[in-house]
């Protein structure tokens, strides 16, 4: 009981300046709290990729969003987390660790798949560097917006693919 005593003095005597707390939004000029100040606040630095195309399933959609976050389960991503895997390299082509980038852009099976589906589009060699590279690939084409909406939308299906191809491959 002394204990209790003793910490509701030292609390009682460092707390507070005598005035009623209060709350205060720091996200926005105004002080106010608005989801309007939080998307701002939350996008100041990060520029997310709309993904979303309205015939696109929502798992593909969601895979995007991963995707570009860096958050999908790969193999590289669990060993990382301490998870016990046998190993981490890619089962599609077993020539590199499994991580996002290596998955929708080193594979050699994604790159097939990219070159398959740029034909079959007739739009230049898909590639890129990174995930946002292959996002964005559908902005860099000389098309009419209808169609540039289209390959957006087989962009994201085509990388949901290469993702289930992956994991139909370590089912063996």
């Amino acid at each position: 009981m002394e204990e209790w005593e003793n910490l509701f003095n030292i609390l009682g005597s460092s707390c507070g300046n005598g005035k009623e707390d209060s709350w205060k939004w720091l996200g926005d000029k105004s002080d106010s709290f608005s989801v309007a100040s939080v998307r701002g606040w939350m996008h100041e630095d990060l520029e997310v990729v709309n993904n979303y195309v309205k015939w696109v399933p929502s798992k593909c959609s969601i895979f995007m969003w991963g995707a570009e976050m860096n958050k999908l389960p790969t193999l590289d991503a669990r060993r990382r987390r301490n998870i016990q895997i046998d190993s981490s390299t890619c089962s599609l082509c077993e020539t590199a660790d499994e991580t996002v980038e290596h998955l929708l852009i080193g594979c050699e099976v994604a790159n097939a798949i990219w070159s398959f589906v740029a034909s079959w589009c007739k739009v230049p060699p898909i590639f890129g560097f990174s995930v946002r590279d292959i996002m964005k690939f559908h902005t860099r084409v000389n098309l009419f917006p209808s169609k540039k909406y289209a390959l957006q939308g087989i962009i994201i299906v085509a990388s949901w693919s290469i993702e289930r191809k992956d994991i139909s491959a370590k089912r063996g």
